[in-house]
Protein backbone atom coordinates (compact mmCIF):
# COMPACT_ATOMS: atom_id res chain seq x y z
CA UNK A 1 0.00 0.00 0.00
CA UNK A 2 1.67 3.27 -0.97
CA UNK A 3 2.27 5.83 2.09
CA UNK A 4 0.17 8.63 3.03
CA UNK A 5 1.90 11.77 2.28
CA UNK A 6 2.17 14.40 4.99
CA UNK A 7 1.35 17.69 4.18
CA UNK A 8 1.68 19.52 8.08
CA UNK A 9 5.37 18.54 9.12
CA UNK A 10 8.55 20.10 10.92
CA UNK A 11 6.09 21.87 12.46
CA UNK A 12 6.20 20.88 17.00
CA UNK A 13 5.82 22.68 20.46
CA UNK A 14 8.91 22.80 22.68
CA UNK A 15 10.20 24.59 25.84
CA UNK A 16 12.40 26.78 24.97
CA UNK A 17 15.67 26.24 26.38
CA UNK A 18 16.79 29.84 26.34
CA UNK A 19 15.13 33.47 25.78
CA UNK A 20 13.88 33.68 22.44
CA UNK A 21 12.09 36.51 20.19
CA UNK A 22 8.82 35.69 18.53
CA UNK A 23 8.86 35.76 14.83
CA UNK A 24 5.20 36.86 14.20
CA UNK A 25 6.04 39.93 16.50
CA UNK A 26 9.61 41.03 18.03
CA UNK A 27 8.02 42.58 21.08
CA UNK A 28 6.69 39.07 22.07
CA UNK A 29 9.07 37.48 24.55
CA UNK A 30 9.70 33.69 24.73
CA UNK A 31 11.26 32.80 28.06
CA UNK A 32 13.09 29.86 28.91
CA UNK A 33 10.70 27.17 29.97
CA UNK A 34 8.19 28.33 28.46
CA UNK A 35 5.99 26.96 25.72
CA UNK A 36 6.21 27.93 22.07
CA UNK A 37 5.82 26.41 18.88
CA UNK A 38 8.50 25.68 16.18
CA UNK A 39 8.48 25.93 12.49
CA UNK A 40 12.04 24.21 10.92
CA UNK A 41 11.47 26.02 7.14
CA UNK A 42 15.11 23.89 6.37
CA UNK A 43 17.91 21.78 7.87
CA UNK A 44 19.24 24.46 9.52
CA UNK A 45 16.29 27.55 9.65
CA UNK A 46 13.58 27.31 11.98
CA UNK A 47 11.40 29.87 13.90
CA UNK A 48 9.27 30.36 17.09
CA UNK A 49 6.49 31.47 17.84
CA UNK A 50 4.92 32.44 21.54
CA UNK A 51 1.62 30.72 22.42
CA UNK A 52 -0.32 33.69 21.28
CA UNK A 53 0.99 34.48 17.82
CA UNK A 54 1.06 30.28 17.44
CA UNK A 55 -2.78 30.03 18.45
CA UNK A 56 -3.37 32.53 15.32
CA UNK A 57 -1.09 30.61 13.40
CA UNK A 58 -2.32 27.17 14.16
CA UNK A 59 -5.90 28.72 13.82
CA UNK A 60 -5.62 29.86 9.96
CA UNK A 61 -4.02 26.91 9.07
CA UNK A 62 -7.67 24.81 10.59
CA UNK A 63 -9.80 26.68 8.32
CA UNK A 64 -7.22 26.46 5.20
CA UNK A 65 -7.39 22.70 5.86
CA UNK A 66 -10.85 22.69 6.72
CA UNK A 67 -11.80 24.68 2.93
CA UNK A 68 -9.75 22.29 1.34
CA UNK A 69 -11.49 18.82 3.16
CA UNK A 70 -14.91 20.86 1.81
CA UNK A 71 -13.70 20.87 -1.51
CA UNK A 72 -12.78 17.45 -2.10
CA UNK A 73 -15.86 16.00 -0.08
CA UNK A 74 -14.71 15.30 3.23
CA UNK A 75 -16.81 15.68 6.18
CA UNK A 76 -15.22 16.96 9.60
Amino acid sequence: MPVIKKIIKNCVYEFAKRQRRCARNKEHIITAGEKCLVIRESMKASKSYCVPCAKLILSHAKTTVEKLCNNVGIDK
